[in-house]
């Protein structure tokens, strides 16, 4: 089954894309966290973070947009094909207040014409089955009937659908029963993704034809390699950890302030590890102090548990 990397912002920006593909892998494509027009152009910190990508990372990355108009997703498609990439994924689903009250992300499965113009002007300007789609489920059920008409209209490269509402964020629980009634509307020719609380090898989702990680991923990097059946001892999960955050911590390194994007990664790494040396990292106003309590930490790291645990969002 096809693994991606669900967009999150602050969290899976290109240096954490970089590391964990170097160095664990396992990830088929990584969706990159949303672009956005400001003045008619993509942000200045949208843009550093598509830039100077490699041939190979920029085949394992998806642009995702967040638009509303059909002439923001023309802009953005335009200006992100000027940057190499031939593909591009609408976000649909961000659930955040501001975003929602300004009509973007998590509102549009709410309003259908709006909707409809925008996946029809984004299907126009890009090649058949470049565009793919990642919402949240509407607040009425028969919007959910309306996206799916739409969808199977269009040529899409693939759907991801979060089971929650936008009123939800993630709190409570994936509606399974949501999901595979969309799955029967949709249909067998358009691949459906299934994101939502994919925490552990052994977790609970719904039929599908690709798992997206998001918070799962982050708490536990290895997550891929576990859902492919691999396995690894304590020492192996250890030392491959700790690779990649070295790797991590190298490409921060190069940004004039490291430490706080560095400690935004325990925001949801090793959530089990409540220690003294977590406790040092996160307290730490040097990197060299910060370093050393986090070589210590995963040096001597329990592997997560292997059953389905609830994510705490931040």
């Amino acid at each position: 089954m096809r693994l991606l990397c669900a967009p999150l912002q602050g969290y899976t920006d290109r240096s954490f894309r970089l590391a964990h593909s170097a160095t664990l892998g396992g990830i088929d494509d990584y969706t990159a966290p949303f672009v956005r027009l400001e003045r008619e152009r993509l942000r200045p910190r949208d843009l550093h973070d598509l830039t100077a990508l490699g041939e190979d990372q920029r085949r394992l990355t998806t642009p995702q947009a967040l638009a509303r108009t059909p002439h923001e997703i023309r802009l953005i498609a335009a200006q992100l094909a000027d940057l190499g990439f031939d593909r591009l994924d609408l976000n649909l689903g961000c659930p955040f207040p501001k975003v929602v009250q300004q009509g973007y992300g998590a509102a549009l499965p709410n309003e259908p014409d709006t909707l409809r113009e925008l996946l029809l002007a984004a299907t126009d300007c890009l090649p058949p089955h470049a565009l793919s789609l990642k919402l949240r489920l509407p607040d009425l059920p028969q919007h959910l009937e309306a996206i799916a008409e739409l969808c199977r209209q269009l040529p899409l490269r693939h759907v991801t659908l979060h089971p929650r509402t936008a009123a939800q964020q993630y709190a409570g629980t994936p509606d399974h029963h949501a999901f595979a009634r969309f799955r029967q509307l949709l249909g067998p020719q358009t691949p459906l993704v299934y994101n939502g609380d994919v925490t552990a090898p052994h977790s609970p989702y719904p039929d599908c034809d690709a798992l997206m990680l998001g918070r799962g991923l982050l708490a536990n990097p290895l997550l891929p390699r576990l859902l492919r059946g691999e396995t690894a001892s304590d020492d192996q999960f250890r030392q491959l950890l700790l690779t990649f955050h070295q790797r991590l911590a190298d490409l921060l390194q190069e940004q004039p302030q490291p430490l706080p994007r560095l400690k935004t990664l325990w925001d949801y790494l090793l959530p089990h590890e409540r220690n003294r040396h977590r406790r040092h990292l996160l307290k730490a106003t040097t990197l060299p102090d910060y370093l050393a309590a986090a070589t210590e930490l995963l040096a001597h790291a329990q592997q997560p548990p292997h059953s389905p645990t609830p994510e705490t969002p931040t």
